[in-house]
């Protein structure tokens, strides 16, 4: 067997009908210990992720997923279209499938819970693009600080705006004014 590269943008060979997954599940070679990995797995995990022609037996599906458990990892799933490869032919002889994905160790999925994968359709390549965004609600508004003369009635109030405002804080004047406000 040849030597397998694994990382964030994974492509792999695929001898006959074998998928990669169970080229690596063979090798009995832990991926690298990466929290992520993500890209062309070249295998199914079920039916389910096939469309078109006879479907396959379900123990060989075994190895790709001993693969994922034995590594610890997640598929994180996704957003988009079911499959991520296809043949491109028409009508009766059209094969789609889910060869690509992102697979994620628990600790990472903890980190990044509201990451999306999506499928992206593409011209160039019989594989759809995966779109990894670890950050999918960057649209966040900033908050507006308001102040409240209420807060003037709390006890310790005035010393906790005194012990913020008598740090010395670098950079422009509005950035201090800002800082000091936080600081409260």
């Amino acid at each position: 067997m040849s030597e397998v590269e694994v990382g964030p943008s994974l492509m792999g060979p695929s001898k006959g009908n074998e998928g990669f997954g169970v080229e690596l599940s063979r090798s009995r070679e832990p991926l690298d210990s990466s929290p992520f990995e993500g890209g062309d797995f070249n295998d199914i995990l079920s039916n389910e992720e096939k469309w078109g022609r006879s479907l396959r037996e379900e123990r060989s599906f075994r190895d790709f997923k001993d693969l994922i458990d034995q590594n610890g990892l997640i598929d994180i799933g996704y957003e988009g279209h079911l499959w991520t490869w296809s043949n491109h032919w028409e009508e009766k002889g059209e094969i789609r499938q889910r060869l690509d994905r992102c697979l994620a160790s628990y600790d990472w999925v903890q980190i990044f819970e509201k990451a999306r994968c999506q499928h992206l359709d593409t011209y160039a390549s019989d594989h759809s693009l995966l779109c990894l965004d670890t950050v999918p609600d960057k649209e966040k508004r900033k908050k507006k600080f308001y102040f409240d003369k209420r807060w003037l009635q709390k006890e310790g109030c005035q010393q906790v705006v005194k012990k913020a405002w008598q740090i010395e804080e670098p950079g422009s004047h509005m950035f201090k004014i800002t800082k000091k406000i936080r600081n409260c």
